[in-house]
């Protein structure tokens, strides 16, 4: 069954060879909290969505709202949330 493993943002990088705006999710690396990885990749010529979604288990970005129902159905969480976060469900990428 599909679940969140960690938190990503959705980035757009332009490209010049391809005269285009490319867009793909960025993970966020071991013991990384999102908003340092944002406050990152701000500083740069990346567009950010300022809110982090998550990738699954198979791949997938969702959205932290679809994250919240993943891990609800999947018991990683013991009470309903609307969007799913850091302090809700903290994984094995967190700082120990």
């Amino acid at each position: 069954m599909e679940r969140p493993l960690r938190p990503a943002f959705f980035v757009g990088v332009a490209s010049s060879h391809l005269n285009k705006i490319i867009y793909t999710a960025i993970v966020v690396p071991d013991k990384i909290y999102p908003m340092d990885l944002y406050n990152a990749l701000s500083r740069t010529n990346v567009e950010v969505d300022a809110n982090y979604g998550w990738i699954t288990s198979k791949g997938r970005y969702v959205s932290s709202e679809q994250a919240a129902e993943l891990a609800l159905e999947t018991n990683l969480l013991d009470k309903v949330v609307k969007h799913l976060t850091t302090e809700d469900y903290q994984g094995s990428w967190r700082i120990s």
